[in-house]
């Protein structure tokens, strides 16, 4: 939803008319009480240009001196895959990556204890066959 409003609010090159913040912030206000979203960053880009960002919230429930901001990172986990994917595939279309590429052709800093980290292509990360098992501490 907040995607939407976004997407059709007027933009400029340097920022958002102040007119267009008050919406956006008080959509994002009424969305984030109505589903009881503790926190919540947002990032407006126009042309290549952040244009807005601004944190909302807190970064954990119950910690007010915690508060979200721009900079503030965020777990993502699987909700990210069809992103990286898309951009993966997009890559792909420009010539830019191979699917059957070493990831360290692309991630030189990427190691694992086990040796065979080396032949983990592109494809095997994005079809979940590398073999890397799952963690459940991020």
């Amino acid at each position: 939803m907040l995607a939407m409003i976004v997407a059709a609010l007027p933009l400029t090159a340097q920022s958002l008319p102040d007119q267009a913040v008050q919406r956006l912030e008080a959509v994002i206000n009424r969305t984030m009480q109505e589903q009881k979203i503790p926190g919540f960053a947002i990032g407006v880009v126009k042309d290549g240009r952040l244009v807005y960002s601004r944190g909302f919230g807190v970064m954990q429930v119950g910690q007010p001196d915690q508060p979200v901001t721009a900079q503030t990172l965020f777990h993502m986990a699987s909700i990210t895959k069809p992103f990286v994917a898309t951009s993966i595939m997009q890559l792909v279309e420009q010539g830019k990556l191979n699917l059957d590429d070493p990831v360290v052709k692309h991630v030189p800093y990427f190691r694992l204890k086990d040796e065979r980290y080396k032949e983990i292509t592109v494809r095997h990360m994005v079809t979940h066959t590398s073999g890397m098992p799952d963690v459940k501490n991020y």
